[in-house]
């Protein structure tokens, strides 16, 4: 996981059309998220997916493996936080499996806020993240608001781990210590490593050019971790920062 920047002045339209304000006021007013489909599709239109998917790059925002098919997931669950719905610093694009694993599993330090002013909140709608984040004290980490890059600890075999706690919450809480992550992230180191082994042994056999094409492949790899295009940004930038320096 790494952070991605959402410009919250930026908002898709559909988020703010007169079709959407009126199914997050009947909401209101019911005080719960209702299951229907007039409800669940605006939040899905497609000026709101196409901006998520540009914004993430076509990754998970928990997981960082590309996704064809991506699902629109809220931070805070909609079912319990029925108001923010259609907020666009609620809604995250994720892989299906990170998002059958969330479901509306939430843990808060503090106590969860409420709705407590219609006229307020509606007038702040796309930006109360910060605030709730602050206040309830989250314990899931939000992709937008937090870089906690550095507090991932991975190991070559692509496993993930954390000491910080709310970190650790995150990887249990959307699986990404999973086996399929695992190998993929593993997959990566291990085509350096056999790359570097091939031109190791160029270099036993004395070809002049083996060091300078060492140089260049631990370039590539660190110039890969930061192209953010690439999958599993976070997991490149602690293997450039640990484990490159023990090759």
């Amino acid at each position: 996981m790494i952070k991605v920047n959402k410009d919250l002045d930026d908002v898709p339209a559909s988020l703010n059309n007169t079709t959407t304000q009126r199914r997050r006021n009947e909401l209101i007013e019911a005080g719960r998220y209702i299951h229907e489909k007039k409800y669940h599709s605006r939040y899905k239109q497609p000026d709101v997916k196409a901006r998520l998917k540009k914004l993430y790059r076509g990754k998970c925002a928990f997981c960082e493996q590309c996704i064809e098919q991506f699902q629109v997931e809220h931070f805070r669950p909609k079912s319990i936080y029925y108001w923010l719905t259609y907020s666009w610093d609620n809604l995250l694009a994720v892989c299906p499996t990170c998002n059958q694993n969330k479901k509306d599993r939430f843990k808060t330090a503090n106590e969860q806020l409420l709705l407590a002013n219609t006229e307020d909140a509606l007038a702040r709608i796309h930006r109360l993240a910060d605030e709730y984040n602050e206040r309830e004290g989250s314990q899931l980490v939000h992709p937008e608001k937090e870089e906690v890059g550095e507090r991932f600890s991975f190991s070559k075999d692509g496993s993930v781990r954390s000491r910080d706690e709310r970190v650790a919450g995150t990887i249990l809480i959307c699986g990404l210590d999973r086996n399929d992550l695992r190998d993929r992230r593993k997959k990566v180191w291990d085509d350096l490593q056999r790359k570097l082994n091939s031109r190791l042994l160029e270099y036993q056999s004395g070809d002049p050019d083996a060091l300078a094409k060492i140089r260049g492949l631990l370039e590539e790899f660190a110039k890969d971790a930061e192209n953010l295009e690439n999958e599993f940004i976070a997991f490149r930038r602690h293997a450039v920062q640990h484990f490159l320096s023990k090759t």
